[in-house]
């Protein structure tokens, strides 16, 4: 089946992405998404190495920049958030399978500095269910509040916290969620690439067009520096759905970067540096099912003639 799909769609290049894997619960992450443990992410791995054959982000960039007829069925994997796992958990098993990957970081989490917003709200959201058990209630509306803030109102967070006795400062120095410098080097080192994911993971629709260029060229610019890069790539945090024509411009025309990721899936985009990505870790579902439920909607699309994302 899954071979008859690329057949018909021409699609031989796919983009997997997750952000981690681990076999514990984590806390800062539980409220937010499924975590693929290990035996999930091997046998995920298995199956792209079965049907796909693994290329690093140069051999992507030579097909992209290059136009470059693709002959076999290749994939690219990418992580995003930049957590301690892909240094701890993934890169030894990726090493292991001979897969290459790309790995992308917020540059103000680096070290763990700071914390992303939406971990705030996972940990706030596991503060109150364990008050909540102990007490024996449910808030449901306090609850659907906490988990609807957004970028614009993320300091409400730091107050409800200091309410709730939750200290994120203490959590970033105790359970360290994020890669160390000296592990990004690890990285790079045994042969992985690494990437922006912007300043501190805002979505880009809901910032001005100056903002989402600060937030780009600025972290892209710090992790090039940092750790001595001779490439520019970067990956939208959430989405890059609602992003103009001209950000793009912008970035290419001035050489901000050289190949940008969204996450709409199995798409074309009217931006031919901009790839999109597939998420693997939207349900508890396979790769298997994620994958070929793509290939089966970028079908109908093809139908409708609206498998290509167009930019205003």
């Amino acid at each position: 089946m899954l071979k008859s799909l690329i057949k018909i769609t021409k699609q031989k290049l796919i983009l997997p992405f997750y952000h981690t894997v681990s076999n514990r619960e984590l806390p800062h992450i539980r409220h937010l998404y499924q975590v693929r443990n290990v035996k999930q992410f091997t046998k995920d791995l298995d199956f792209f190495l079965k049907h796909y054959k693994p290329i690093d982000l140069h051999e992507l960039k030579d097909i992209i920049s290059n136009n470059k007829t693709i002959k076999e069925n290749i994939f690219h994997l990418s992580f995003d958030d930049g957590l301690r796992e892909c240094h701890e958990i993934i890169a030894p098993i990726l090493k292991q399978k001979g897969i290459p990957a790309t790995f992308f970081l917020n540059s103000n989490f680096i070290d763990n500095k700071k914390l992303f917003y939406k971990f705030k709200i996972s940990l706030i959201v596991d503060k109150i269910d364990t008050i909540n058990k102990k007490n024996n209630v449910f808030n449901k509306s306090l609850l659907d509040n906490i988990t609807s803030t957004n970028y614009s109102t993320k300091n409400i967070l730091n107050k409800l916290a200091k309410t709730l006795e939750l200290d994120f400062n203490t959590f970033l120095q105790t359970n360290k969620p994020y890669l160390t410098t000296p592990q990004i080097r690890s990285l790079i080192s045994d042969g992985f690439t690494i990437g922006s994911h912007s300043i501190d993971h805002p979505e880009y629709r809901f910032i001005s067009e100056k903002e989402q260029i600060r937030q780009t060229k600025n972290s892209i610019d710090f992790i090039c520096n940092k750790f001595n890069l001779n490439y520019k790539i970067f990956a939208f945090p959430f989405t890059d759905f609602g992003v103009k024509k001209i950000f793009f411009e912008t970035l290419f025309n001035n050489k901000f970067a050289e190949l940008t990721f969204g996450t709409a899936g199995l798409k074309k985009d009217e931006i031919k540096q901009n790839l999109q990505r597939i998420p693997i870790e939207v349900s508890n579902k396979t790769a298997l099912y994620t994958v070929k439920y793509q290939y089966f909607y970028y079908l109908i699309k093809s139908f409708l003639n609206k498998n290509i994302i167009l930019r205003k």
